[in-house]
């Protein structure tokens, strides 16, 4: 599996992206602590667009590729379709081992179906 490289502008990037989470409302979060158990890194068209703590958490990333609501049919299989997506999630044993660049010990493959129920269930 192909190893990740974290810079510092990637890691600025994380940061980014931890602040977005926090924006989302509590019932999406778990309070895992995320250094015990595994991450989960969300990735689309092969770039990452987020991760999570649980699978549910790093599920709700996809909210970002989502087209606007002007341009949205609420259908996921079709835009997967579409645009060759290849949506997946990269398990990591913790989220240090994600930061120390260590292979993923798991690549899941990710439906329309599982994008779905998480966004409808982390609203």
């Amino acid at each position: 599996m192909a190893q990740h490289v974290h810079t510092g502008s990637c890691k600025a990037e994380l940061r980014e992206r931890r602040s977005r989470l926090s924006a989302l409302p509590a019932s999406a979060m778990t309070g895992s602590d995320s250094s015990i158990g595994p991450f989960f890194e969300t990735l689309w068209q092969g770039e990452s667009i987020g991760d999570g703590a649980d699978v549910g958490e790093a599920l709700l990333a996809y909210r970002a590729v989502r087209p606007g609501e002007d341009e949205w049919e609420g259908n996921w299989q079709a835009l997967l379709t579409s645009c060759d997506a290849d949506p997946h999630l990269l398990r990591y044993a913790s989220f240090e081992a994600f930061l120390d660049n260590a292979d993923a010990l798991e690549r899941i493959p990710v439906s329309a179906a599982m994008i779905a129920t998480a966004l409808a269930h982390g609203q």
